[in-house]
């Protein structure tokens, strides 16, 4: 398995995306131009069969993070379903923007790509940042597009302390100080498994693309935006993954115990980015996932509805 992941992110470090996924724009009501990238067959081809009812996947990176970093991911599932990932307005090839730095506006620019696109029914894959961004869209949009949701080591609030507070204050001075140094001593903390100096430049310099005062916005939006009241009301299959001890495991705890028959799988030996860090062993529990929860709740003449009881985690 570790030989496997680090073949992936070292095969994901040498190539761009563009010339492995087709790649496009999206314009936001707002006029932000949402970069997208893209690999499978897209609902629009499957009109008028069965097949159409089969969900697509849209994948939210987290903050100041591309698209791209989903590469294992968008090979793996886009085997069998139409793949999307979308970079964030402000980070990768998106606009860059001082209107709109929240989750409130980033879930408008989801509901964007769910309908320029075509991707209903969809699956929301959020990581981070995503993730409150995927709540938020919930809260803005409920789920009448959506037929399941992924939460990936993120939260959709948090009780603020003065010691957090004083926390986030620093992290701010410091982004504001060294952005570049910051900036790779955070990507560097995201994985388990160090990924190659190649790749690690390259996702540098990724986030780079987000200025730092937007940075610094995001930051302080990610704390002061509570959605965890809308928590109780999602009414699709929801699937949250952890690294094991990892610290936001409470907030993740407290999210799946809020979530109707929401599951949680603990991910050992990853990191914040634990879908690069073990891709394998991440791609296997969402396809489980998908599989008993999603595709059934899916199918012709389903109404799309929650099973009763949450399913126990294999």
């Amino acid at each position: 398995m570790l030989f496997a992941s680090l073949l992936a992110t070292l095969s994901l470090s040498a190539q761009t995306g563009k010339g492995r996924y087709s790649n496009g724009f999206v314009t936001t009501p707002d006029n932000i131009r949402i970069h997208y990238l893209a690999a499978g067959r897209p609902p629009r081809a499957v009109v008028g069969k069965p097949e159409l009812s089969r969900p697509t996947l849209l994948l939210i990176p987290g903050w100041t993070m591309p698209a791209w970093i989903w590469g294992p991911q968008i090979d793996y599932f886009s085997k069998d379903f139409y793949v999307v990932a979308m970079d964030p307005r402000s980070q990768g090839e998106s606009t860059i923007t001082d209107e709109g730095n929240t989750p409130t506006a980033r879930a408008a620019d989801i509901q964007a790509v769910i309908e320029s696109l075509g991707l209903s029914p969809v699956i929301l894959v959020g990581w981070s940042q995503g993730v409150g961004d995927v709540v938020a869209h919930f809260k803005r949009y409920g789920s009448r597009n959506v037929a399941g949701y992924v939460l990936v080591d993120g939260y959709a609030g948090v009780d603020v302390d003065g010691q957090m507070a004083q926390g986030f204050l620093g992290l701010g001075g410091q982004l504001i100080n060294d952005r570049e140094h910051f900036t790779e001593q955070f990507v560097r903390s995201m994985y388990k498994t160090p990924p190659s100096d190649e790749y690690i430049n390259r996702l540098v310099k990724s986030a780079l693309k987000t200025p730092t005062a937007v940075a610094v916005e995001d930051t302080i939006a990610m704390v002061t935006t509570d959605n965890r009241a809308a928590l109780k009301q999602i009414d699709k299959p929801t699937l949250i993954l952890t690294p094991k001890g990892g610290r936001s495991a409470p907030n993740e705890e407290a999210m799946q115990a809020a979530i109707p028959g929401s599951e949680i799988e603990e991910m050992e030996g990853v990191g914040h980015a634990l879908f690069v860090d073990q891709p394998d062993a991440f791609n296997d529990i969402v396809s489980r996932f998908i599989s008993k929860r999603v595709l059934p709740a899916s199918a012709p003449g389903s109404q799309h509805q929650m099973p009763s009881a949450p399913t126990t985690p294999q």
